[in-house]
């Protein structure tokens, strides 16, 4: 099995370490963590892994906010069993550079 390459994110404010914020519906934070490496997906696309361990169970979904990006809603019991949990973003490329 081949080993993802890693990337770099388009946008600048997210990276390797950018804060995770995990908020319940009403927008309040209940978990915090930050971003891992990022791995190519092997298109144009750059995603980041990350891993809270202190969400509290008593939410069905949470919706997590990284920088200045559109939240993603998540399942948290999909979480809780080892789901995929990944914020994808443009890659650099090199026909492209940072703005």
């Amino acid at each position: 099995m081949a080993v993802p390459a890693p990337c770099t994110s388009a946008v600048p404010d997210i990276h390797a370490g950018s804060e995770v914020k995990i908020a319940d519906d009403t927008g309040k934070t209940i978990a915090t963590g930050a971003l891992g490496d990022g791995v190519a997906d092997g298109g144009t696309k750059c995603n980041y892994p990350f891993e809270i361990s202190n969400v509290p169970g008593s939410f069905d979904t949470v919706v997590v906010l990284v920088g200045l990006q559109p939240a993603a809603k998540f399942s948290t019991s999909e979480l809780r069993e080892g789901g995929t949990a990944v914020i994808s973003v443009p890659a650099v490329t090199a026909s492209s550079s940072p703005s």
